[in-house]
């Protein structure tokens, strides 16, 4: 069985993987880890192209109460929460996406929406919704044009598959259990789902290449129960989670 791909981006985490972002037109990854016992949220960033790590497990001043929010024009921006007890997002801070270093930061403003223009943020201190555009990468006020156009990244998800092709029903052990989650990456297939077998689960991925499978990882072993999507696609890049810690990103060539 071939295996024609080596990842780019292989990063063990020492606490669990929470949350990604990408900031898809600088092919940049953001990832943000949160270790309960400790109290802790840190934040790394990686080339999607190269793997280069740019920073890891970088904790802010405020440890726990605080979150990735997304990133856009080599910023990755942050907010913060009201209370442990509320969702409710407040602040925004935004870091350089290459040093992790704190570029501009308001306590006042949350984040609204990510547009072509720039970050529109709302203004906490009013009582009637006030909102404000922002530059991405200083902060400064502009002057909002009569249309905003969101920024939509182009992330691709996995769509259901309801049989799974023959070359894996031979290979696998034990019954399909769940959905089968799958994209379309030309010339590829990427294919993610679990298998159980005594009681016990195990999430697999796979890339198929005209019906031969050319890469494939155990994703999760012995598990409870079943897990979310696996991967995503972003650009020409396959990003998916191996154990809840370790992140992997191949390129699709």
């Amino acid at each position: 069985m071939p295996m024609d791909f080596v990842p780019v981006v292989n990063h063990q985490f020492s606490g669990l993987v929470w949350k990604l972002e990408v900031d898809a037109a600088r092919e940049l990854i953001f990832v943000e880890t949160r270790d309960q016992e400790n109290q802790t949220a840190a934040f790394s960033s990686f080339s999607l192209k190269t793997g280069e790590n740019y920073f890891t497990d970088l904790v802010l001043e405020e440890k726990w109460l605080i979150g990735m929010e997304g990133a856009r024009s080599g910023m990755l921006f942050l907010h913060g929460y009201f209370s442990a007890q509320s969702p409710e997002h407040k602040a925004l801070i935004a870091l350089d996406a290459f040093s992790g270093k704190q570029v501009w930061a308001d306590y006042n403003l949350s984040a609204e929406a990510f547009t072509k223009a720039g970050l529109l943020a709302a203004d906490q201190r009013f009582q009637t919704k006030k909102t404000v555009l922002l530059d991405y990468q200083t902060g400064r006020v502009l002057q909002k044009p009569d249309q905003l156009q969101k920024d939509i990244q182009q992330i691709q998800n996995p769509l259901m598959l309801l049989l799974a092709p023959k070359i894996l029903s031979e290979i696998i052990l034990g019954e399909i259990a769940g959905e089968i989650s799958c994209l379309n990456h030309n010339p590829y297939l990427i294919i993610s789902l679990h298998t159980q077998k005594n009681g016990v689960l195990q999430q697999l991925l796979f890339i198929l290449e005209n019906e031969e499978i050319v890469y494939q990882d155990l994703l999760n072993g012995q598990i409870q129960k079943l897990q979310p999507e696996a991967f995503m696609i972003v650009n020409n890049y396959l990003i998916y989670l191996k154990n809840k810690n370790i992140l992997k990103v191949l390129t699709l060539n």
